[in-house]
């Protein structure tokens, strides 16, 4: 999880996960299952979107007004193990 990340131009890029689900990479059917039911679940997705409003809101106090904006809410990001929303 990457709280937040400021590059050397002063851009800010906070990206919360809440809810993990474990790769299937021996089953592509399997494991786009288990990224579906984590993209669907309903308590993974309200926590990740409070704690995406939180940072937003945090963001907009101190960042250039009209900057912040949600790139991607709620999607799923896949990694090597885990897929993570």
């Amino acid at each position: 999880e990457r709280f937040l990340k400021v590059d050397a131009d002063g851009t800010v890029e906070a990206r919360p996960f809440k809810g993990t689900a474990a790769r299937c990479v021996d089953d592509p059917d399997a494991d786009a299952a288990a990224a579906e039911r984590l993209r669907t679940c309903v308590k993974s997705r309200a926590e990740n979107l409070m704690i995406a409003d939180l940072l937003r809101n945090d963001l907009e106090r101190t960042c250039a007004p009209g900057s912040v904006y949600v790139e991607a809410l709620a999607a799923v990001e896949s990694f090597a193990t885990v897929h993570q929303l």
